[in-house]
């Protein structure tokens, strides 16, 4: 599998890309597509696991699992949940903080 530390250092990567509400999109990866997303456009979370990551054609499946495990009880898609109505961005980065939580205490709070 994946090493953790690279996983945590996607996550962390990514929340930061997106931490500023200017920065994270709902309804698509960005503006255009998965490009735009991997060159740093506003994105959504799952954009943001793509523009973080360092295979520019795919998502980490450690990354975009940690993020799965961490969503709120009724929901089991990242991309339905970020696009939700509802979801706002502090939403969103407390789903990553979630998931950067569980892949540290995975660690063994090394980091």
């Amino acid at each position: 599998g994946e090493c953790a530390v690279s996983v945590l250092d996607d996550l962390i990567k990514a929340r930061d890309h997106i931490s500023d509400p200017a920065m994270w999109y709902k309804g698509a990866f960005s503006k255009t597509g998965s490009a735009g997303a991997k060159n740093g456009q506003p994105c959504c979370a799952v954009g943001a696991l793509l523009w973080a990551g360092p295979d520019t054609k795919r998502i980490s499946a450690g990354s975009r699992n940690a993020l799965i495990d961490a969503l709120p009880d009724d929901w089991n898609c990242t991309a339905s949940y970020n696009d939700a109505p509802t979801t706002t961005h502090a939403d969103i980065l407390a789903l990553f903080d979630r998931s950067i939580a569980a892949e540290r205490a995975k660690i063994g709070g090394a980091l």
